[in-house]
This record gives C-alpha cells, structure tokens and sequence, in this order.
C-alpha cells in the first residue's frame, strides 16, 4: 500500500479533528461586540416601485409615511422598495467613527442619502450593492456600509432588489465593525484552510493509490470553496474586483460543480455501476441534465440564470436521494456512509442557507453561516468514511486475491483432468479403431509376400484400399480435434461454418448462421477459445437439446464482439446445474481466459441461448 493510502488509515481522523476544533475555537472570534453607541432612531417606509431604480427626484416626500421600526430587519415583495429613515444623535468628543451596515442579505441597489431638511439630497448619494463592483463600493466589505461619521444628522436609505427584498441593518463603531471583520476573516481562513489541507491530502491519496472517487471528492470540495468564498465576498473581493456580484458568474458556476462533482463522487463512492448498472445509466442520463442546465444559468442574465442552477441543484439532490436509497434497499454499506453525511450536513445545509436568503429564518450567527458550519462537519465525516472505504477496499482486495488464487487452482486442475481426458481418448480412439485397421492391413501385406502363385490375399484390394482411407479418415477427425486446421488454412468463421454443415448434411439439425466479424477485429489467441466454446455448444445442441433448429451469429455489437448460440429445444430450469457432460465449465473457463462474459438463458421447452461478449478495443 502507498505513503498515502497508509496516511489515509491512521492519521486522517486526528488531523482533520483537530482542524475542526480549531474552526470552533475560532467562532467566537467572529461574535465580537461592536462599541455601544448613543441610540438612534430609525423609521421604515415601504415604496411600491416595480421599476426598481434609483429615485430621480427627492422622495420620500412626507416623512409622515415612516412608521417607527420596531425591529433590526425589514421586509418587501420584489416589487418594492424599502426605505429607511435614520436620525442619528451627535457623538462625544474624540469618539469613534460609526457606519451603517447593511446586510448580509443580498441587495441589487442600497443608496444611503443625507437630509437636506426637505427629503434626501441626491447630490450627495453613497452608492453601495451588489450590482456595483467591490472597488466602487465605500467599504470593499461583501455587507453594505456606509460612512454616518460622529455629527447628529439624518438620513435614508433606499433598498432594492431582483429577487425577495430584505433589508438588516445596525449602526456600529467603525473600530469595532473592522475588528469583527478581522475575526470573521480568520474564522473562514480556517474554513477555507481546512478545505485546503483536505484537497490536498486527497490528491496525494490520488496519486498513491489511482482512486477516481478521490478525484470528484477533490473537485467537489474545491467547488464548495469556491461558493463559500463567493458567499462571504472573498471571490469578489480577491478574484474579480472589477466585477459586481451580480455579473460574476463565481456562484453559478461553483454551484453547478458542486452538483456534478458530487453527484459524481456518490456515485463513484457507491459504486453505482458494479451494484445497480441499470439505474446507474439512468443515473448519468440524469447529471447530464444539470450539465445542460448550466449553460443557460451562466449566459442569462443573474436572476433568470439563477433559476436554472437552483432547479440543476433541485435535480442532482433529487438524483442522488433517489441513488442512494435504491443502493440502500440492494443492502449497500457505503450507501449508508453517504445518507448519514446527507441527513446530517448537505441537506440541513443546503435548506437552511436557502431559507435564510430568502428571509425564512431568523437572524442569528448560526444560521447566518449554516452553510459554512455544515460544510465543516461534512467534510469531517466524508474523510472518515474515506479512511474507512480504503480499509474495507484493502479487505476486500485480500479476499477477491484468495478467491482468485482458489480459482486458478481448481481451473488448474481441471485443464490437466481434461489433458489426460483426451489423452486417453486418443489412445482409445487410435487402440479401437486406427489400430486394429493397420494391424489388418500389416498382416494383409504379409500375406501377399509370403504366399505362393495359387494362393489368393487375405484382404481383396478394394478392401485394404477401403481400411487404409478409414484410417486416414478417422486420423485426419482425431488430428481436426486437437486443432482445427481451419482457422489455420481459411479463418475462424470458415472454421465455424465448416463445422455447423457437418451437422446440417446428415439431416439431423437445422442451421442458421450469421458470421460478420472482421478476422482483424479478434486476436489470434482468442480465436481457438471462442471456436471451442461453439462446438462445444453446438455438440450440446445436437447431442442433449432434441431441437431441430439451431442460430449461431457471431457480430460486432458497438465496441463488443458478441457470439450467440440459440435452440428451440427442450431447455432446463435456469440457474439450476445443466445436464451432466454439457461441457458448460469448459465453456466458462474459455471465456475466462480471453476475458469475456459469458450467460446461459434457459426454460424449459423454450430452448436455451448462450451469449458470449468481450470488449474488441481489448483485443
């Protein structure tokens, strides 16, 4: 076993332990209270504008529509705006800076006004949102802030947005606002750290030991950084400053690798096609889907392209649900692994940030970063599984090794039961019949040098002539079943046909065959097998089935050479051991040994079919 895959066994857990406790020493950091400031008082007022623009004129224009907030967050339809009135007292001599934050909700527009004593004075607008980039905002901060300074004064703020409008907001001391900023940057570099160390423990594992499930697990948790960087501004911040959030197409994109790479990785995790192959077909048509839906979530506009990343996501954990129960029910045990991460962190996740962005959820620092938190603890649990499938794979390596060992000697010994099967009937077969007709015609040939003028052969010379060519006849069959001298002289599908005849001249059995393979296409090496598994095929058909109609096609299937020998006999029960002397453990070790699968299909009284296939890139 590699550095790595050894690594993977007995240190995972500690270093990903400590990581994880290291991220919850550091939450705290992040809940650091901001400088009390005098109270001010802020009033609300909700504007049915379906245009969602900036205002051209001074509005509101009657402070009489405010009414007095009585909470820290308001909210609207998308075809509103929220505004904010906020009169604020004058500050103590040498006191902090304040700022107005807004957020973390997401807002296209946040406009921040000064009273003039008449209304808003747009003359002197502070712009701020998400649809301006990081460098044009007044803090290069993903929250919307703005700068009151220390004087008393009054002003308003107008929010709008695209999607579900909710405005939060609080006044802080400058000072303080930084250094929350501060904890909460170390709290992700953390995050972001561990999802690092974790990427690149895999790809060493990767390399160690060849595993593609490691290398989905790796795109997959460099998509979830992605989107968490892109949450928390930092991809904005740091990748595209020059780009607003709501032209950047950072989200959607690590959304819909997060969908595929996950889906892939469960998929890879389970190992879908060994298990389930018939819904692991369905199961890529349907990632193939997200793959679609991601083009037009990139190339429309954000909020319309949005809608299709959310129904891509909709479908892969609907995909995956779906995957992971049908591998439950077929008695799976890594499936389980994969629905105690998903109950426990994906899904509480996923639906928790979802419900918080569109203002479902309270405010709290739980739920403010439940995407992040659950990350964590997901990432914990899939490398211990991780860890755990390696040790069950290294397990399940030794046993298939002792099974193939324990197959190998019996098929030993089986060839060699075989090599002095035919022996001795090539013994017998020269002992009963060659030899008597050469000791004839020996003692014939004595004859006709010892006798005298008067005294006629032994044999006549139309008899001697008539043993001598049965004992060419009976040699040259022996000689045919040792090797056929066909696939040497014209080509296996001759070879095939020549033998089929055999058997369709005397009347006995009806043949229909279909040989369109190119001689090119099979290797020399498996040319011997497949024609000995159809004649011993064909001997069973003509020999134990009672059928009188026999097909024989050997045919190119896509990229698989497929071989098909099918009766209208008598048939046996399937599953159940055939008819001593049918030759079906001959059969199976040949297909063996050129790699190729071979299926018995049988009823009784509706024939039997024997399907033999193997990969012809292989050959």
């Amino acid at each position: 076993m590699s550095f790595f895959a050894q690594a993977s066994q007995r240190h995972i857990r500690h270093r990903v332990a400590r990581l994880f406790v290291l991220l919850l020493a550091c939450t705290p950091l992040a809940l650091a209270n901001s400088t009390e400031l005098p109270q001010a008082d802020i009033a609300v007022w909700i504007e049915e504008d379906a245009t969602r623009e900036i205002p051209q004129e001074p509005l509101p224009p009657d402070d009489a529509l405010f009414n007095l907030a009585t909470g820290a967050s308001a909210s609207a339809s998308k075809t509103a705006a929220v505004w904010l009135r906020i009169d604020v007292p004058a500050l103590p001599l040498h006191s902090p800076e304040r700022v107005l934050v807004i957020g973390p909700a997401y807002l296209d527009h946040a406009v921040l006004y000064r009273s003039g004593g008449a209304g808003p004075e747009l003359d002197q607008a502070i712009l701020s949102g998400d649809a301006l980039p990081y460098t044009e905002k007044p803090y290069t901060h993903r929250l919307h802030v703005f700068p009151l300074g220390t004087e008393a004064g009054r002003y308003y703020l107008r929010a709008s947005s695209d999607g579900v409008l909710r405005v939060e907001w609080s006044i802080q001391a400058e000072s303080a606002f930084l250094e929350t900023h501060r904890s909460i940057n170390l709290g992700y570099a953390v995050l972001l750290g561990i999802l690092t160390a974790m990427i690149l423990f895999n790809l060493g594992v990767l390399a160690g030991i060849g595993d593609r499930t490691y290398m989905y697990y790796v795109a997959y948790h460099l998509s979830a950084a992605l989107i968490i960087a892109s949450l928390a501004g930092y991809a904005a911040q740091y990748l595209w400053p020059g780009a607003s959030n709501s032209t950047n197409l950072s989200i959607p994109t690590a959304l819909t690798g997060m969908c595929v790479f996950g889906f892939l990785f469960v998929y890879s995790f389970i190992d879908m096609p060994h298990f389930l192959p018939l819904l692991a077909r369905r199961m890529r048509q349907a990632i193939g889907l997200v793959a679609l839906l991601a083009i037009p979530g990139l190339l429309l506009p954000y909020y319309y392209g949005a809608l299709f990343t959310y129904f891509g996501c909709a479908v892969t954990l609907g995909a995956i649900t779906h995957m992971v129960i049908a591998a439950m029910r077929a008695g799976v045990r890594t499936a389980k692994f994969v629905a105690l991460t998903f109950s426990l962190t994906i899904f509480p996740g996923s639906l928790g940030a979802f419900l918080y962005q569109y203002g479902a959820l309270p405010e709290n620092i739980i739920f403010a970063h439940m995407l992040e938190v659950t990350t964590a603890v997901e990432t914990l649990l899939l490398s211990l599984f991780m860890a755990y499938r390696i040790k069950v794979s290294e397990q399940e390596k030794l046993i298939a090794q002792a099974e193939t060992l324990e197959l190998q000697r019996d098929f030993n010994q089986r060839m060699l039961a075989k090599q002095e099967e035919d022996r001795s009937r090539i013994a017998r077969e020269l002992h009963d019949s060659v030899g008597p007709n050469l000791s004839a015609l020996s003692i014939h040939l004595q004859s006709i040098n010892s006798m005298g003028s008067d005294t006629k052969p032994m044999l006549s010379g139309e008899d001697a002539l008539a043993l001598l060519r049965q004992s060419i006849s009976e040699v040259r069959e022996l000689s045919h079943s040792l090797h056929p001298s066909q696939l040497d002289r014209l080509s296996l599908v001759s070879a095939i046909d020549v033998y089929c005849r055999q058997f369709h001249a005397d009347g006995s059995l009806e043949f229909h065959t279909a040989l369109a393979v190119p001689e090119h296409e099979i290797a020399e090496d498996k040319k011997i097998h497949l024609y000995r598994i159809a004649q011993e095929a064909v001997h069973n058909v003509a020999s134990h089935s009672d059928a009188s109609l026999c097909f024989l096609s050997l045919q190119r299937k896509g990229d698989r050479i497929a071989l098909s020998i099918r009766d209208n006999g008598r048939g046996f029960v399937a599953g159940a051991q055939p008819p001593e002397g049918l030759g079906m453990t001959s059969m199976s070790d040949r297909a063996n040994i050129i790699g190729a699968t071979l299926e018995v299909e049988s009823q009784p009284g509706e024939g039997t079919t024997i399907n033999v296939e193997f990969d012809a890139a292989a050959v």
